[in-house]
């Protein structure tokens, strides 16, 4: 674990070297036995109970599987454990920026706290880049005189509908201040508000974008000039024109002319253009939102919410005409979505993450490293700039997204005049930077490559920005699954898109989700019967084996190649495979977090109620706590995860044997102290895994408890293979199914080990008694 491949800076992992380590201590014991059962016994039980030498290195390589999946999965199932480290960037060259009002400040509003509570902090957005070619464009520039500032009366503009019987998706506010986006909100009245307004009626509508711009008592405020709002877009070069007239102007804070409205036969706006023209008058810029209309012609509305991702779009086009009567080149920036919708930030598991994706030249689709709202404050504290380049390739999209709705930026490049697209890069930022700083506020800058525009004519570049919710079945008609948080790791974000359809099929029959949960759990442990079955019977065998395992190793404890020996021929006498415990387990394990994420990420049960559960996304939170919790802090008292971890205990005491010897007490004190932990970290869990959880325990407390009556037909518990065959009580063989094949290959992968630590114990015995008889 120590410069390979778990690190790439030849530094040590203290996660690594902390597993070698308890793994080094575990081999060096001469017998092991774990036995935990509940929903995570199959990655605890591993069927070893006896560990002599000749298993160390299946439990070695076993562990390390396991280990190295926990270093795949861990990342995307418990993103807070795993801070990623921020890409190693270009170091800011001067100090950090200005704000948006000059004095380098912005509120901080974010998170519940609200304006009253805000403080001034300092920006970290990274410094502006100068244009190439500024110094000769600025010697060339036209005289002060002959430049006006364009001036337009204030207005907002409402695109779609709040009505969901309209057949917009989408309710969208426009400013024409940098002719940008206030907010975006979903119409779907399954996506509301989950913590409303004391005196809120209705219940307002989630806004996916524009929640900066919400007061603390969640009603929207206006934007000053200081606050960015989604998709803004500004140009040195004709920033630089506005300044010598007016320094405090840009094409961010001024006002663009409302150019047209395009409304639908219902007299809801379907689209506006925004227009502009550069001080100089030789560039006309056009900033166009369009939206599309979806009416449910045969098709059930929420089907077609949920399957059709184009009501979900909003197509943004900006349009540069040259009337001059030279050649010209424009270079842009347009700000990504700002304001994206954080829910339930004390219990959620992902925070704002900007995420991107290119093309390659052949057309593949290449996935950047996730950012963090956390890794980019520490990156930017220590004053680096983080890009994302092109670099040969083409930007397929951005998004800034939550656990539940994402906000991505699609580039359509059939208009694009460089052969890497629109985008030269993207430059992640800090919109409003919070005392946690994984809570922050994020965006990005999308840098444009200069177009070239030919006196007279117009260029065009078109964006698909999705706003909604993080659907398989949208975001896979978007060709976007990096989106998803499903893991890709040993099939499991298939197994979980194929339990979230399953989840959603039975509610669609009229069963609420709680009860859906239930029985989608029992369908899938009745399909993982045989395995469980199979890992009980083994359990079953090797605890009538101990009294045998015991008395051999008092009798050949001394000599451990004798102890193996006998251990081995013993195992084929009673006919039990030590690895009969361990298959099962690796085989379950995708299943297991399959269904996790399934439970984890399912918008639906976002706001889902169930008996006392208001949202079965969040913890049920019956009361707050009048005192603080140690770990947890000022929390509330959940009752779902004190009943799933009560159940845990009583599954614990059930199966587990009363200790014998100070190794099988060191063992309940352990399995004790996972107790615990197990207790904080489920605390603050979905109710929906808890129900999960509960359901699953229930069912394994009855069917081992079934199991436990269940005797082996070919033969009977205790009796080995020589006696009921000399008995004839021995059915006919029965054929070998893949598992008992599989099994058998691993047996004989480690026969030649064992037979070579036999062989070197004889010699050394051999030498032993030489010398003595010296």
């Amino acid at each position: 674990a120590r410069g390979g491949p778990f690190q790439p800076s030849g530094q040590p992992d203290p996660r690594a070297d902390g597993f070698f380590r308890i793994v080094s201590a575990v081999v060096g014991r001469r017998q092991w036995r774990v036995d935990v059962t509940g929903p995570l016994g199959p990655f605890f039980s591993l069927g070893t109970n006896a560990m002599e030498p000749e298993k160390r290195i299946t439990f070695v390589v076993l562990w390390v599987v396991l280990f190295v999946g926990w270093m795949a999965v861990g990342p995307r199932l418990f993103p807070n454990l795993f801070p990623q480290p921020p890409k190693p960037g270009r170091q800011a060259a001067q100090q950090a920026p200005a704000g948006e009002n000059g004095d380098g400040k912005v509120p901080n509003a974010d998170a519940g706290e609200g304006p009253e509570a805000a403080t001034e902090v300092a920006r970290v957005e990274p410094p502006r880049q100068p244009e190439q070619g500024r110094a000769s464009e600025e010697d060339a520039a036209p005289p002060t005189e002959s430049l006006t500032v364009p001036r337009h009366p204030r207005r907002s503009v409402i695109l779609g509908s709040p009505d969901p019987d309209s057949g917009y998706f989408l309710h969208v506010r426009l400013s024409t201040r940098g002719a940008a986006v206030e907010w975006v909100e979903l119409n779907d009245p399954r996506y509301e508000v989950l913590e409303p307004p004391e005196d809120a009626d209705p219940v307002p509508q989630v806004k996916i974008v524009g929640n900066h711009l919400l007061d603390a008592h969640g009603r929207p405020r206006v934007p000053d000039a200081t606050v960015p709002l989604s998709f803004e877009t500004d140009s040195d070069a004709i920033d630089a024109l506005l300044q010598k007239v007016d320094r405090t102007v840009s094409l961010r804070t001024l006002d663009w002319d409302v150019e047209k409205v395009e409304k639908d036969d219902a007299g809801n706006n379907t689209a506006v253009t925004f227009g502009i023209r550069s001080p100089d008058g030789q560039l006309h810029l056009r900033k166009t939102y369009r939206l599309t209309r979806k009416l449910a012609q045969g098709v059930p509305q929420r089907t077609l919410r949920d399957t059709d991702p184009e009501g979900y779009l909003l197509h943004v086009t900006l349009s540069v005409t040259n009337e001059g009567e030279a050649p010209t080149a424009l270079r842009y920036r347009l700000r990504g979505p700002v304001g994206v919708l954080l829910e339930n930030a004390e219990n959620t598991y992902k925070y704002r993450d900007l995420k991107a994706a290119f093309l390659t030249a052949d057309g593949e689709l290449e996935v950047a490293d996730v950012l963090h709202a956390g890794s980019l404050i520490k990156a930017f504290d220590k004053g680096e700039v983080i890009d994302l380049h092109a670099e040969g390739r083409r930007f397929f999209f951005a998004d800034i997204d939550v656990q539940y709705f994402t906000a991505a930026v699609f580039p359509t490049h059939e208009n694009a005049t460089h052969e890497e697209g629109y985008w030269e890069k993207v430059e992640p930022v800090v919109v409003q930077r919070h005392p946690k700083p994984e809570r922050s506020d994020i965006s990005f800058w999308a840098y444009a490559h200069a177009i070239d525009v030919p006196p007279g004519k117009t260029v065009d570049h078109t964006y698909r920005v999705f706003l909604g919710p993080k659907r398989s079945e949208l975001i896979a008609a978007l060709n976007a699954q990096p989106i998803l948080d499903f893991s890709t790791w040993f099939g499991i974000g298939y197994i979980g898109r194929g339990l979230t359809w399953l989840l959603t099929q039975l509610h669609e029959l009229g069963i609420p989700y709680g009860i859906a949960i239930v029985l989608m759990t029992l369908m899938v442990r009745g399909c993982m019967f045989p395995l469980s079955k199979k890992q009980a019977i083994g359990a079953a065998r090797m605890k009538e084996l101990q009294p045998k395992l015991q008395a051999l190793k008092e009798k050949y404890g001394h000599d451990r190649e004798r102890f193996a020996r006998e251990q081995l021929k013993l195992f084929q006498e009673h006919n039990y495979n030590p690895l009969s415990g361990c298959l099962p387990v690796l085989l379950q394990m995708p299943i297991f977090f399959g269904l996790y994420q399934a439970l984890r990420y399912s918008v639906d049960l976002r706001g889902a109620p169930f008996l006392w559960i208001d949202n079965l996304a969040a913890p049920d939170e019956l009361f707050p706590l009048p005192f603080r919790v140690p770990v947890l802090g000022w929390t509330t008292f959940n009752l779902l995860p004190v009943l799933t971890i009560a159940l845990f205990i009583a599954q614990q005491k059930m199966f587990m044997p009363p200790p014998t010897d100070e190794q099988t007490r060191m063992q309940m004190k352990m399995m004790n102290f996972m107790m615990i932990f197990m207790g904080v970290m489920f605390y603050r869990v979905p109710a929906g895994l808890c129900v999960y959880f509960i359901a699953s325990s229930l069912w394994s407390m009855a069917e081992r408890k079934l199991l436990d009556k269940y005797k082996s037909p070919t033969q009977p518990s205790g009796t080995s293979s020589k006696t009921a065959a000399a008995s004839g009580s021995e059915p006919a063989a029965k054929k070998e199914g893949f598992f008992e094949r599989l099994q058998k290959r691993l047996e004989e992968l480690s026969a030649p080990e064992i037979q070579q630590q036999v062989r070197e114990g004889d010699q050394k015995k051999k030498k032993r008694r030489s010398r003595s008889g010296r």
